[in-house]
């Protein structure tokens, strides 16, 4: 590297190069950022320009601690709040709330598909049609999202291939999810570990007890691990973990990004260690394919593979809640889940 680019590096550690309506005033990594008004910013007008002449945000890592600020009056907006934080705010109507499922995210229960037993088809699809999904969605959520569960498909082939992911025809059917148990071997189930992190305990703790209670009812033992964010990151790269929850975010939400960075090679993201020689192949056809119609044909593909070989079991869109002053408007979710400042004003 040569050294005029070490010292560029390093300059934009605290400095910006951006030309947004907004200029960074100061930084301090970890705890506040402020922001003032861009007068060049060439997106505005000399009438309508930035709304806010300054900008004070705060880095809160605390959800619960950013709900309270909003409501005392000592924050203008908060965001990536606890559903049950949000849920009780709106319920109280002081504040604005604006709750987005977020259409670039998925939240699963995955399976590692090359280590027994759930290298088995099978006994991926006695549990997906063991988990009582509703009562999931309803103690981890409180609702607030977009379920991934409880769809028809005719003939089992998936309705559309524009988008992924789409709902799924997963159902709680205990009958049936006895009976794949047994074509795989174990009648009597079996014993595993379930594993979700820290950081996500909120809403990952009651859906991991009501998925420790349905699997018991089919004869599975699962012991529930709850692991820091850091050893679980590093058990997932090290491809380490049989059976977890996690969520995923795409950067671009298109139907190939999704399966191109999650279900494709012996790389991290891949979290059910999927090695399918047709989605790898449909894949990458479609990241290339310019014509509308075939590539939502290539997708109608992979999104039925996707449920014929149930690598992982989609759950739902996690909404993202944004609570703010009723004064504050404008604001819109962002694939980056950060608020654009661009948009907002005060009425």
């Amino acid at each position: 590297m040569l050294e005029a680019d070490e010292k560029t590096l390093a300059w934009l550690k605290e400095n910006t190069a951006g030309s947004g309506a907004y200029i960074i005033e100061s930084y301090k990594p970890g705890e506040t950022t402020i922001l003032r008004r861009n007068p060049d910013w060439n997106r505005g007008s000399a009438e309508k320009p930035a709304a806010f002449k300054r900008i004070i945000t705060q880095t809160i890592p605390e959800a619960a601690t950013r709900a309270n600020l909003v409501e005392k009056g000592d924050a203008d907006i908060a965001i990536d709040l606890q559903a049950t934080d949000a849920a009780d705010l709106e319920k109280k109507g002081k504040l604005k709330v604006i709750s987005t499922p977020q259409y670039n995210a998925i939240t699963f229960v995955s399976f590692n598909n090359q280590m027994p037993p759930f290298d088995k088809i099978e006994v991926r699809k006695a549990i997906a049609a063991a988990l009582p999904y509703e009562d999931m969605f309803k103690a981890a959520l409180f609702g607030r999202g977009a379920p991934l569960y409880g769809a028809t498909w005719a003939d089992g082939q998936a309705p559309t291939g524009a988008t992924f992911p789409i709902p799924q025809p997963v159902k709680t059917d205990l009958v049936e999810a006895k009976k794949l148990l047994t074509a795989a071997g174990f009648p009597d189930g079996f014993s595993t570990t379930f594993s979700f992190n820290v950081g996500q305990a909120g809403t990952a703790e009651p859906m991991a007890a009501l998925l420790k209670e349905a699997l018991a009812k089919i004869g599975i033992k699962v012991d529930i691990q709850k692991l820091p964010d850091a050893q679980m990151s590093t058990l997932i790269n090290e491809k380490k973990l049989p059976f977890f929850t996690e969520g995923i975010v795409a950067w671009l939400p298109s139907m190939d990004y999704f399966y191109r960075n999650f279900y494709i090679g012996p790389i991290r993201w891949n979290y059910s260690s999927l090695n399918d020689a047709q989605i790898t192949e449909w894949a990458q056809a479609a990241r290339f394919e310019p014509d509308a119609a075939k590539y939502a044909a290539l997708g109608k593909k992979l999104n039925t593979r996707h449920f014929e070989l149930m690598p992982q079991i989609p759950l739902w869109q996690p909404s993202q809640d944004a609570v703010m002053a009723p004064s504050v408007e404008g604001y819109v979710y962002q694939f980056h889940r950060q608020i654009d400042f661009r948009d907002l004003s005060r009425k």
